[in-house]
């Protein structure tokens, strides 16, 4: 099933499901051709890409999986004369600092910059919108449903953005904090990764 046309569609914020698995990985595809950090992640998904579905697909099993440390949301298109429904924008909050059950890995940047904010923070793992729904507030309200998350339980959201995606985060109120070179040892390609917070969450209830 292809994506609904923008024109004869309405979007809808929701928490993913298990169900979800498909959707979210064929979005994570669809979503990245033109971000540098997908072709210095993968640099042969386009010549194997059955390979690139199956191990995308396991990175959003693994969230999925462990709803105690992720918090998945998405926004579907949904086909008004049909009600036929596909997404169109997905988000990945690492809440696993507020609930206490830790996910498997830990970056060296994130432990970096985001360390002095202790257990008082919510992470934006992942970000992505299909190029058909873009400047449509899809990511906009993905970011905003975190904001709103760290308001509540009263601390700061980080991420680490990459080129393209550090203009929305900074458009929402995150301020960057650093820029990390990103590359391995040997080799002569280097991606720049930045770092940026929103702090509203914790500054609201000052004073």
């Amino acid at each position: 099933m292809g994506y609904p046309s923008a024109a004869e569609d309405e979007l809808r914020l929701r928490k993913a499901t298990p169900d979800d698995l498909d959707g979210t990985t064929q979005l994570a595809i669809d979503a990245f051709p033109d971000d540098p950090e997908r072709d210095y992640r993968f640099p042969y998904c386009h010549k194997f890409p059955d390979d690139h579905w199956k191990w995308t697909k396991h990175e959003y099993q693994r969230y999925l999986e462990q709803a105690q440390s992720y918090d998945i949301v998405v926004v579907e298109a949904v086909i008004r004369s049909t009600g036929a429904a596909k997404i169109v924008a997905l988000c990945v909050w690492d809440v696993s600092n507020l609930t206490g059950v830790q996910p498997a890995t830990i970056n060296d940047i994130i432990d970096k910059h985001f360390a002095p904010y202790g257990m008082q923070q919510i992470a934006l793992a992942n970000l992505a919108t299909h190029r058909d729904y873009r400047r449509r507030g899809c990511g906009a309200a993905l970011c905003k449903y975190g904001i709103r998350m760290a308001q509540d339980k009263r601390c700061v959201v980080t991420v680490l953005g990459s080129p393209l995606g550090k203009l929305l985060y900074q458009s929402v109120g995150f301020k960057i904090t650093a820029v990390e070179p990103l590359g391995v040892p040997g080799e002569d390609e280097i991606l720049y990764i930045t770092s940026l917070v929103n702090q509203e969450g914790r500054t609201a209830h000052l004073g």
